[in-house]
Formats: structure tokens, sequence, C-alpha cells
């Protein structure tokens, strides 16, 4: 007995979609692509392959049954991870991962189909989204990225000339408009550098850079979308880049450089072109399982055409291999939908040709299919047997949901690879070339603050260490002080008055012996100091100071002239006196200025303190004119 349709569709995790296909047949057009998008090239045949292609027979295959997650599997996890999310025609897929022991694992995943009699713009349709998708997010801070449909996103691989980094995107954009008419305003443009080339005609150096732009009223209505449901999105990319994010994260085993993944879907299907785990071509095909539905529906059958349930409902059972007696015998459906798949295999075909012929890569050595058909392997097969390319079922995340069958990992493949998108490694519809020129210029002024307070540190460093050295320094002279200081006695009041009354007697030792020799001394700087023209007649010398020297109230011109201390000048008592008398012979006109200058050497002398002159006299009433005189002078240090 065969399973009843809604088994059918849990198995899938899809709901029936019967309206669509009823507004297919009543000749409403389907979801329009992108108005940048190429027309779709006639179809032709292959230059891979010309032998006649046989038309495909389907056994019977038995498919294990899809295990769902438990309960406790669908519910979010509290562990910080990053979260996918893609809203499909029929079904929401939700996926958490995060990386565990080196790798990425999925955290949580969940899928929930989306009742058929939703219109995708009411309000019950926003709240559904927002009951589903909001309590899976939760409130903890992690990024979401979103699944944008690739048929809504262009993606070009261009060569521009090498130039400067300030000048790379308006020479990227120019080169562009001359291949597509855009419209930088209406817009969301984006691009990559993927390697520098030298071409060999010219020999010039140049860029492969590869372009993705959209439509910016479609990236605003996927931001207002999640916006008004409490979900902010970080980023928004395609399925084609989610699946370049499991290559690059090291999700699945890929020995081989060149690969191609093959996606059948509802409404059309998609080839995307891999070259060492970066996404280089990517095509959409306008046949997936609408196709195949179509030509079941227009089969003649005895008792008439099929409707859209039944139609799918058959087709789904042939590629699971569970064929109704009665269908298998009156219609061949393998022979009905060969020309869908026919087609699909001369599309890829010829994308695969212009990667290998016109880009110049290495011929694709494998190919993963998937889509929301089940995948039989009969058509796996025949798909690889027309391209000469082996071909398997994409199956990436069987390390990642080890839980899963191979059948309910396959609905996750686009969230789960969301899932591990960035900014560094994932193109984003949410953050454009202008953007990252931005996100560049912050980060180098941040860049060049933080050298510059790492220049300070270095430098305050520095010197704390050069302080730090000089006090060592002096510690190390303080050292031995401080050790001296410890070993020596304590100094105490009776030790100082001891000292004191020393060194008092000391002091009064030094003063009687000073004493005792004053008169020598005094004499013997007097003769050093007294020249030969001055004869000296009388020397009194008071060792206490309290004599007064004769003519101290007098004051001469001689004094005058020599600049002697004016008469009268008072005298410290404590300091010795001496009076010397004496007289100049001599030219009556030199006779002062002999005086002045022996007053001077007097003055010079560091024993006296103080000379003064208080009588000079000259006299003519001998034979000879001669000066007398009288000088005061003290002891003491001298001026």
């Amino acid at each position: 007995m065969l399973p009843s349709l809604d088994k059918l569709k849990a198995k899938n995790d899809d709901a029936t979609s019967t309206e669509r296909l009823l507004d297919v047949i009543r000749g409403k057009t389907e979801e329009p692509p992108s108005p940048i998008r190429e027309r779709e090239e006639p179809e032709r045949q292959s230059t891979f392959h010309r032998k006649e292609r046989p038309k495909i027979t389907i056994p019977k295959i038995n498919i294990p049954q899809v295990r769902f997650p438990s309960k406790a599997q669908l519910a979010p996890s509290s562990s910080s991870g990053n979260i996918g999310i893609n809203i499909g025609p029929r079904a929401i897929t939700l996926v958490k991962a995060a990386r565990s022991q080196g790798r990425w694992e999925a955290v949580a995943q969940k899928s929930i189909p989306i009742p058929s009699d939703l219109d995708k713009g009411s309000d019950a349709y926003a709240n559904f989204l927002k009951e589903t998708i909001s309590p899976f997010c939760g409130r903890a801070k992690t990024e979401t990225w979103a699944v944008m449909p690739s048929t809504q996103v262009d993606v070009r691989i261009i060569r521009v000339p090498k130039v400067a980094d300030k000048h790379l995107a308006t020479t990227v954009l120019w080169t562009l408009k001359k291949e597509v008419e855009i419209n930088e305003h209406d817009y969301f443009f984006d691009f990559k550098v993927l390697e520098e080339v030298q071409e060999k005609e010219t020999g010039a150096r140049k860029l492969d850079v590869m372009c993705y732009f959209a439509p910016l009223a479609e990236v605003e209505r996927f931001k207002k979308l999640f916006a008004d449901i409490g979900v902010p999105l970080s980023g928004l990319s395609t399925p084609s880049l989610a699946v370049q994010n499991i290559f690059a994260n090291d999700v699945m085993p890929l020995p081989e450089r060149q690969n191609a993944c093959l996606y059948i879907g509802e409404n059309h299907s998609r080839i995307d072109l891999y070259s060492d785990r970066e996404l280089v071509l990517s095509r959409d095909i306008k046949t997936g399982l609408k196709s195949m539905l179509h030509l079941l529906m227009e089969a003649n059958r005895p008792d008439g055409r099929m409707s859209p349930d039944e139609a799918e409902k058959t087709l789904f059972a042939h590629l699971e291999g569970r064929e109704n007696g009665e269908e298998a015998v009156t219609l061949d459906i393998g022979s009905i939908i060969h020309p869908a798949i026919e087609r699909l295999v001369r599309q890829i075909d010829r994308t695969i040709q212009h990667f290998v012929n016109s880009m110049g890569h290495d011929r694709v050595e494998r190919m993963h299919v998937s889509g929301v058909v089940p995948l039989n392997k009969n058509i796996v097969d025949y798909m690889g047997t027309q391209l000469g390319i082996p071909s398997v079922p994409f199956d990436p995340l069987k390390q990642a949901m080890p839980t899963e069958n191979a059948a309910g990992r396959a609905v996750f493949i686009s969230a789960f690879g969301m899932a591990l998108s960035s900014n560094g490694n994932t193109p984003n519809f949410l953050f454009s070339y202008k953007d990252k020129q931005k996100a560049a210029h912050v980060k180098k002024f941040n860049q060049a603050i933080l050298a510059g307070l790492v220049a300070m540190v270095l430098i305050c460093g520095s010197v704390m260490l050069f302080e730090w050295q000089g006090a060592a320094r002096k510690q190390a002279e303080l050292s031995p002080i401080e050790r001296q200081l410890q070993s020596a006695p304590l100094v105490t009041r009776e030790m100082v008055s001891e000292r004191l009354a020393k060194s008092s007697q000391k002091q009064q030792g030094y003063a009687a012996f000073s004493k005792r020799y004053a008169a020598m001394a005094v004499l013997s700087e007097v003769a050093a100091r007294t020249p030969e023209a001055v004869g000296l007649t009388s020397l009194n010398f008071d060792a206490d100071g309290k004599g007064k020297p004769t003519g101290a109230e007098k004051g001469g011109g001689a004094a005058k002239a020599a600049g002697s201390d004016k008469p009268g000048a008072p005298e410290k008592a404590s300091s010795p006196a001496i009076v010397l008398e004496g007289v100049i012979t001599g030219s009556q006109d030199m006779l002062d200025a002999a005086l002045a200058s022996y007053v001077m050497k007097l003055r010079a002398s560091p024993m006296f303190s103080e000379v003064v002159v208080t009588t000079s006299k000259i006299d003519t009433s001998r034979k000879d004119t001669f000066l007398s005189f009288v000088l005061n002078l003290k002891t003491g240090p001298g001026k």
C-alpha cells in the first residue's frame, strides 16, 4: 500500500503547493527572474559527447525512511554560534552552527513546512515567520545570515587592468557597465579579486574579479522582512556562496580541485562551478521540478490528464522506487520526463564548456547533485555519463549532522552554509564595497591610534626602565653606607658634649699657638711686601687689638691719592692692630705714587684685612726730599 500524500510531504520536509501548480496550468507566470539576468541560450547539441543519448529507465530503489530530529534536537542551543536561515518556497530551514574540536557542527537545526494557503505578502505570513524564526534565534548575541534566491542575483567574472587599490572599485564598475546595463543607485554591487593574471597576447598584468549584484529593492525587502519579525540580519547571501562556505571550512572532504554542484529546484535549477573551493561561475537554468510535472500532466492517459497533486505523487513515487503498478503499465514515467532531464543536461554541458574553454579552467572532476526532488541514482548516473563527469549525490553535512540521514541532511545545506558566513570570507549583500572601504579606513585609523599608543607605552616603559636602573645604582651605592651606619655606634648627647669639649680645647690651643707666632708672621709678611724704596722706622704690633695707631685722627693727601679708607673707620676689637712708620725717598713727584703702590701691595696680602694711611708728610728741610708716613693695619682675611 502506498503511503499517503501527507506522509510523502513529511518525508521530504516540505508542503505540497497545489495552488502554484494550478497557477501554472492556468497560464500564470512564475516568479520573474532578475531583469539583469541573461536570456536563456538556445539549446544545442553538446560538443563534449556526440553519441546518442538513451532514454532514462528508472529502476526500483528502496529509499530509507527519513528520521526527523527529536524535540531536544529542534530546540535552539544556548551555546555560541552563528545562525543560518533559508526561507524556501515550501519550508523554512534554520541551523545554528558552532565550531567544536576544530570542526563545524550543527548545534541545532529545524525545518518547518510553510502552509500552502499563506500569502507571502500578508500579515499572517509575517506572523508565521515571527513565531517560527524568533524563538529559534533567541536573544543570544549571534550573527544571523539569510539566504537570498539565486534568481535575484547575478554573478560575473570580469578582467580589469591592474590599478591602485583606491581606483579598483571605479575600474571594476566601469568595466562591468560595458557588459551589463546596471545603475548603481538601483542595484547592490560588490566585487572580490580572485587572482592576478598575465595576458599571453600583450603580456599585461590584469586582475580577474568576481562581481555580484542584485536589485536593491529586493535586498531592502529582505531587511524589512527580518526587521519586522524582530530578527535583524547580519548578512544576506546566496545558496552558491553558502556551499562555498562549506567547502572553504573543510566541512566535507574535497580532494578534487574542480567541482560542479547541480541543484534541481522547484521552478529552476542551478549549476555552480568551483575552482580550488572558490565559486567561479553560477548559472540558473529554467528547468526544474515543475518542468517534469508539466510533462506528466500533459501525458495522455486512458482515464484523462493528471491533476497537479496526482502528477507530483506519481513523480515522487517513481523517483523513490515506489511505482504504482497500474501507472507503471499505462505510463513510461522515465520516457515522459526524459526531455526535461535532457534539456537540463544540455544546459549544464554548455556551462561547463564555457568554464573550460572560455575561462581557461581545468576540466570538472566531479559533479555533486542535490535538489527538492528525491535523487534517483539512475538519473544521477545518466547525467554523469552524458557529461563525462563522475556524479554523486551531494551530502556535505555527513560529519556535521551525523544524527540525520542523507535525505534529512539535504534540506539543511544552504542554511548550514549560511551559518558559516562572515564578512571576511563571504560576500554580504548588506555590506557593499563602499562599506568595506569605510571599515578599512576605520581599521587603519584604529591601527594608527594603536601604534601610537604602543609607541607611547614603549617610550614610557623605556623611561621607567632607565629610572629603575638609576634607582638600582643609587641603591647599590647606598647599601654600603647603610651597612656602615648600621655598624657605627649610636650617637648620644654625652658623646656630642664630649666631642664639643675636645673641639673647644683644640680651638683654644690653636688660638694660643696663633697668638704666640702672630708677631713673627706679621713681620715676615711686612718684610716680604716692603720694596727697597721704603724704609721702615718703626713697627708696633698689638696682638690684643686694643691699641690705637698714631695719627688716627688725621688724613693726608697721600692716603687720598692711594684711595685709602676714611680715617676713623670702625675697628674690630678682636683683630690685632699693627702700626707701621717709615719714610720713602726719591723724586718729589713720585713719592705719593710710591706710597700708594706700597699700600696696594699690603692690601693684596691675605693676612691684612685693612690698611689705612693715618699720616703722610713730605719733608724737604734736609738735603734730600723724603715722605714720612704712618700706616694702621689690621690682621684677618684680606679683601
